[in-house]
Formats: C-alpha cells, structure tokens, sequence
C-alpha cells in the first residue's frame, strides 16, 4: 500500500535553499493561489489566480508573471478569457508542444442566487458555464487569444506526458487525455464518472456520492509505474481527513475506485510525477493538523514506499488580509524537474507565492 510512514519531523533533512518571492499580496490583489511553473526560452514563467480578497470570487483572473534568473519577477498580466468582469478565472498551468507554449485557464460563473452585493457566497455552488480555455505563446510574455477547448473542467494540474505519448490531465475526478494538445476539441473524456459532464470544486461532491466512497476525493495527480498509472486524490471528508487516497489504471482509460492509502496528507492539493532518474516524488503537506505546515519533498523508489524526506520551508506565517478561505500555510504547490533540479511553487496563506529550487544529486 502507497506509504509515507517512515516521515517525521525530526528524522526528515532540511533544504538549504531558501525560497524566492513571486507575489506578495496588496490591498485590492490580496487573494493569490493556484501556482505553476514552466521554463521556457530562457525565462521561468509562473501563472497563479489572483482575486481582490477572496477565493474563486467574482472577477479573479489567472495571470502570467515572468523571470530570467528565478529570483527577480515581472508585475503580473492577466489572462483574460471571458471578456467579463464577473468570470472567476483559475490559473490551470502550461505545456509546451512544438516549441509552442501553452497555457489553460479554467473558467465559470455564479448564478444570481449565490451572489449578494457583488460578492460570492461562501459555498462551493451555483457555478455555471464551466470551461476550460487554451492560449498560445511564442515567447512566454504575449498570448493569443483563448480558444475554448472541449472540456467542462478546472484541471487541476497541468497537462502530464505520458510514456506512450499521450498527454493526460488530472482533475477532481476526470483525467481526459489527448495526443495533440494544439487541437482544442481533441480531448478524449476519461477518469472515474464517465457520466459527470462538468468536473469543478462544486461537482466533485455529488460524483464521489454517485460511486458509493467512503470519502469525498478531489484535485487528483498521477505518475506512471512499471504497470500502468496511479492517481492520487485528496479526501475531503472530515472523518476520513488526513489520508490520501489512490487509483489504479493500465490503460489510463479504465480506472479502479480510490482507496484509501497509509500516506498521509493535511486536506490540501499537492504535486506528484517521475523523476529522470526513475524515482517518484510527491510535494505537500504531510503533518495533518499542521495547518499545511512544513511543506515536504517526499521521493520513492518504487511508487509505494516513499521513504526519503526534505523539508523545504517550514514555521508560521501571519496573515496579511482577511478573506474568504484564505490561510493554509504552505499550499498548492506544483513541480517540475529541469537539469537535475526541482523548481517548486506554493501559495502561502493563500495570498503570497513563493518558489524554490532544489538540487536533486
């Protein structure tokens, strides 16, 4: 069974690197989450969602920030998908193809009943017209505009190439694949429910009720194994809280249910994948109560026993701005590997974002 039980705070080894400040929140932009990272002709370019105040309010937009040297990072530029003010945009991360770079954004609407005074409700409802949108790049700074894609989702990762070519991405629940990612309708819908024709923060619920767990599993990642893919998933029900659960596929199109595993998680997103050098690693919080507090490497050999730990930033951090769901320490992060090193991007409280980069010899 998928395992991190060996970790411990006192036995885990501490990164010697320090962290690297993309954002940091301001009155009026005090809301930034969802980070990811690529490299791309040169220049390190990050996207994130960035609200007023709250999570996923009305008129959050993903946008683009960009560095040359990893340390030093441009003032953010939206991406605009929707051409209205009250859309709430997700940044849903990038994939490069042909020398081209793409980035996604997911977006969806409140409906009237869940808005009161220009501002969102606090529940994860009466999203409408949720779409995944893809914009082109040539040189990381300016985009094209957005082509909607034929999925309904907010992915949660971005897309993944997979050893057969394919390039797959990992939802709540879905994990649609393609074999050309410039093709917007190309997208073959995959993952768990085959029924669920939209797959956002709202509609993850009534999916894992639908499949008869016994949790609610949500923002998914994947890495391959001698015998096919796992995905993991996060548990989103109190008493099943503090465990990742896992899922099995040989094809990446038929999928066992989750389960739970003995690898343990603080009820927040994190990022897994392959190494070149053939382990496995997994970013995110595993002290559960911890308040997403450290934020830890955790590398496997074989994909079930991950055994080795580093610590990459740790300790309390106040809150600058209040708002809807903001907090959670050390958050969302998202890696990618380039010339033996691990960058990382995380989210903290919900309202900086921050990187790191690791050296993995």
């Amino acid at each position: 069974m998928i395992n991190n039980q060996n970790f411990s705070m006192e036995s885990a080894k501490r990164v010697g690197a320090g962290p690297c400040t993309i954002w940091q929140a301001r009155e009026g932009a005090s809301y930034a989450h969802h980070p990811y990272l690529c490299f791309y002709k040169g220049k390190y370019i990050a996207m994130f969602s960035l609200g007023i105040k709250n999570e996923d309010d009305l008129g959050q937009r993903a946008v683009i920030s960009v560095s040359e040297d990893f340390e030093h990072w441009s003032e953010p530029i939206a991406l605009c998908v929707t051409q209205n003010k009250d859309s709430v945009d997700t940044a849903c991360g990038f994939f490069v193809q042909d020398d081209v770079l793409y980035a996604f954004v997911g977006s969806y609407f409140y409906d009237e009943t869940h808005v009161e005074n220009g501002v969102r409700i606090f529940k994860d409802a009466g999203h409408c017209g949720t779409a995944l949108y893809m914009l082109e790049s040539l040189d990381g700074i300016h985009f094209s505009l957005p082509r909607r894609t034929n999925l309904n989702m907010i992915p949660n990762m971005s897309p993944k190439k997979l050893r057969d070519g394919r390039v797959m991405l990992c939802g709540n629940f879905s994990m649609p694949y393609t074999n050309n990612v410039a093709d917007v309708r190309g997208w073959t819908v995959g993952g768990l429910d085959a029924l669920a024709s939209v797959d956002d923060s709202e509609s993850f619920y009534a999916v894992s009720e639908r499949l008869g767990l016994d949790s609610v599993v949500c923002e998914c990642d994947i890495f391959e194994r001698a015998d096919g893919i796992t995905a993991l998933f996060r548990s989103q029900k109190k008493d099943k809280f503090g465990w990742l659960y896992a899922s099995e596929s040989a094809d990446g199109v038929n999928w066992t249910l989750p389960r739970k595993t003995n690898f343990s998680n603080d009820t927040s997103k994190f990022s897994a994948g392959n190494l070149t050098d053939g382990r496995i690693y997994w970013v995110g919080n595993p002290v559960v109560g911890g308040g997403r507090n450290p934020l830890v490497l955790s590398l496997s050999e074989n994909g079930e026993d991950f055994t080795d730990h580093f610590i990459l930033t740790e300790g309390a951090r106040s809150l600058k701005y209040k708002g809807f769901a903001k907090g959670g320490t050390y958050a969302y992060p998202y890696a990618f590997e380039r010339e033996g090193n691990l960058f990382i991007v995380y989210s903290v409280n919900k309202e900086d974002i921050e990187c790191i980069r690791i050296d993995l010899h």
